[in-house]
């Protein structure tokens, strides 16, 4: 008899040091968990952080390469002879006003900005003004002999 008291007893004993192992380690794992919970949440607040400093500056570089754009117009516009619009205004093609934004070439006199000189024709290397020849011609063609 005392053979099945003492079986029992360190079967009894064996399962609750079993269950007591099993519920530590699962409370470590809830700290762990815990600990990584904190560390994300931490690392999402920089990123956010980050993502909004970021937004910033592609907003602010999109408001000046849209300003860039609208000059760059207008000086196409102002050297081509066409009108160039007055702030505010829409174009023809209906691009939406610019804010009250006013281009240099708008806001300057037609005589203050100069033209680009004309170019001359570039001359190829046997003066003839070809840059390249057909595959296949004959060179003797254009040099002229």
């Amino acid at each position: 008899m005392t053979d099945s008291t003492i079986t029992a007893y360190d079967f009894v004993e064996l399962g609750e040091g079993l269950a007591e192992t099993l519920t530590r380690a699962a409370e470590e794992q809830v700290e762990r968990a815990v600990q990584i919970l904190e560390q994300t949440k931490a690392m999402a607040e920089i990123i956010r952080t980050q993502v909004q400093a970021q937004a910033t500056q592609i907003a602010e570089m999109n408001e000046r390469f849209n300003a860039f754009g609208v000059h760059m117009l207008d000086a196409h516009r102002l050297l081509n002879g066409e009108q160039v619009p007055a702030a505010g205004e829409r174009d023809a093609g209906g691009a939406a006003d610019r804010g009250g934004a006013v281009s240099p070439i708008t806001a300057a006199a037609p005589g203050d900005i100069p033209h680009p000189p004309r170019r001359r024709p570039v001359q190829g290397a046997n003066g003839s003004g070809e840059l390249h020849r057909p595959v296949g011609a004959d060179r003797s063609d254009s040099r002229g002999a």
